[in-house]
């Protein structure tokens, strides 16, 4: 059984996830855009935060190196 401070490490994590995807497939047609680039660089900062090492153990840096090759290889999807 997961207990309460688990499962909301979790959801915020994947919100976080979720977050990012979003965001990144909004920057692949207004890359320019602050209000987008202000964003992308707060989740980032959060996967590469002490906070986020304190929620899960997998490694922040990696799972933002994944997303970042997620939505690069979107770019052809727009």
């Amino acid at each position: 059984m997961v207990n309460p401070f688990e499962e909301l490490a979790q959801a915020i994590i994947l919100q976080a996830v979720k977050d990012y995807r979003q965001i990144g497939k909004r920057m692949l047609r207004k890359p320019n855009d602050p209000k987008l680039q202000g964003r992308t660089a707060e989740l980032e900062d959060f996967f590469l935060s002490s906070w986020f090492a304190e929620l899960t153990s997998p490694n922040g840096r990696r799972l933002l190196q994944q997303l970042q090759a997620e939505v690069n290889g979107m770019e052809g999807e727009t």
